[in-house]
């Protein structure tokens, strides 16, 4: 390439005009963390509701639903009466247990989707 290609007067060359040049300016990253500025509210009866209200709102967005937990009987799956009940240790320790087995329930999942596929495959 020689020197009069690359101008700003030739239409084909790659440079903008001089006259609509711009400065380089950095492109936005859109997996960068965006930080916002945080909202400020009065001290005044209004500003402390609103405050209240927003701090309410993202609460309840990072929390998870709660699941509820009953004592079933085993013979025919009705809920315990009321008047029975178990100690803080068993009831922790039961707690434990059906946590310990959700979280292992997505694995044995997979496994018997990967031994079903092996089966199939023969």
């Amino acid at each position: 390439m020689n020197s009069e290609e690359i101008t700003t007067e030739n239409p084909a060359s790659p440079l903008p005009p001089a006259d609509i040049a711009q400065p380089f300016t950095e492109m936005a990253d859109p997996y960068a963390a965006h930080e916002t500025e945080p909202e400020i509210f009065h001290s005044d009866h209004t500003g402390l509701q609103d405050a209240a209200r927003e701090l309410s709102e993202r609460r309840s967005a990072l929390e998870e639903p709660l699941i509820p937990r009953e004592y079933r009987r085993v013979t025919d799956g009705e809920l315990s009466p009321a008047n029975e009940f178990v100690s803080a240790e068993r009831a922790s320790d039961d707690l434990a247990r059906i946590r310990t087995q959700e979280a292992e329930a997505p694995a044995e999942l997979k496994n018997a989707e990967v031994r079903m596929a092996d089966e199939l495959r023969g």
